[in-house]
């Protein structure tokens, strides 16, 4: 198992701000109809993808 540091856990909260605010960006231009077909949004799921990107050593 591996180690989870402080630097690791900085880097986790870092990419779960990332996918927030490129989720609230994508759903701006969703309403905005720039985005076609349907948008099925993620927020609120943030720490289940950058713990598994860890996990999966990426």
């Amino acid at each position: 198992m591996k180690k989870v540091t402080k630097d690791v856990l900085l880097n986790w909260y870092e990419e779960m701000l990332f996918w927030r605010k490129f989720e609230d960006k994508l759903a701006q231009v969703y309403i905005q109809q720039k985005v076609r077909g349907f948008l099925h949004l993620y927020n609120g799921q943030e720490a289940i993808l950058a713990g598994s990107l860890h996990a999966m050593d990426l």
